[in-house]
């Protein structure tokens, strides 16, 4: 048996912390003792802040969703980014737009347990426009002067 029995693991956050446990193991139907098998977990792409130990993903989805900034240079040149920290804040004269995901994302874990049985898990990971909005913010206020 599985454990989570569900495959939706919930939402979380795109910069939220995150730890998951996946187990497995099969009951003997005459005696009821379980025997545990050890997990191996693969999530469906590799990312720089999550991390997979033993039967355990834990991490963070920061920086994971696509964001276009352009912004204008002091030189009246146009620039496209993929975030504010790409922003050459010394060159920086207007943020002209600034374009964020608009939906959430699933993303899969593949779970294989030492008797070869596997599971498929998944999470639903919501973008934090309130980062963006921030930052946003701050750049503007930056270019005029406050």
């Amino acid at each position: 048996m599985w454990t989570p029995s569900e495959s939706w693991l919930g939402d979380v956050g795109e910069n939220d912390n995150f730890t998951f446990t996946i187990s497995y193991g099969v009951a003997d139907p005459i005696t009821g003792v379980v025997t545990d098998y050890p997990v191996t977990i693969t999530p469906e792409e590799v990312m720089s802040g999550i991390s997979v130990s033993g039967g355990a993903i834990s991490g963070t989805f920061a920086g994971t969703f696509p964001q276009t900034i352009k912004y204008r240079t002091k030189a009246g040149g146009f620039v496209e980014v993929g975030s504010f920290s790409a922003i050459i804040s010394e060159d920086l004269d207007e943020v002209v737009r600034f374009d964020a995901p608009r939906t959430y994302r699933d993303f899969y874990i593949y779970c294989t347990a030492e008797d070869g049985s596997t599971a498929t898990y998944y999470m639903s990971v919501i973008p934090d426009w309130d980062t963006g909005k921030t930052t946003l913010q701050t750049y503007v206020n930056q270019t005029l002067g406050a």
